[in-house]
């Protein structure tokens, strides 16, 4: 299953059949930029957008978890959620949690464009100011002053 979210919504690929079909948006914003979109293993659907992170259990209504603009979207191997946002850092969505990762956190800067885990489950947040490592609890910053 291949989810995708575009300028004009989300959209689920069915490869072999070579067509797809739009995704159930959250109300309200039906048609527009999508920037992430991710499927955890319990069938819930999330989307990251310019007005907020969104989770639709599956069977059940959309629910904003967060207000405000969102980036990169991604579920890490532990089914947190992450989020990258323009202006408050990295999210992690953790069952009814959410924890902020941000400056003082050792981020050089709040925007967060792009989110990885690795194979050793080391996470990394890119951004203006440069790519972060959370390890272990340990953020270490990689950015101008390191080459």
């Amino acid at each position: 299953q291949l989810l995708v979210g575009t300028t004009v919504g989300a959209f689920e690929i069915d490869a072999p059949r070579r067509s797809s079909r739009p995704l159930p948006a959250p109300p309200g914003y039906e048609g527009r930029l999508v920037a992430g979109i991710a499927m955890p293993a319990d069938g819930a659907l999330w989307m990251s957008t310019e007005a907020g992170v969104y989770e639709r259990p599956r069977g059940g209504d959309w629910r904003q978890r967060y207000a405000g603009g969102a980036t990169a979207l991604r579920i890490d191997r532990d089914g947190s959620v992450w989020a990258g946002t323009p202006t408050r850092g990295a999210l992690r969505f953790a069952g009814e949690r959410i924890e902020r990762v941000g400056p003082a956190d050792g981020m050089p800067d709040n925007r967060v464009r792009a989110t990885l885990q690795d194979f050793d489950g080391n996470y990394w947040l890119g951004g203006n100011g440069g790519l972060v490592g959370l390890q272990t609890l340990a953020f270490r910053a990689i950015g101008a002053r390191q080459g």
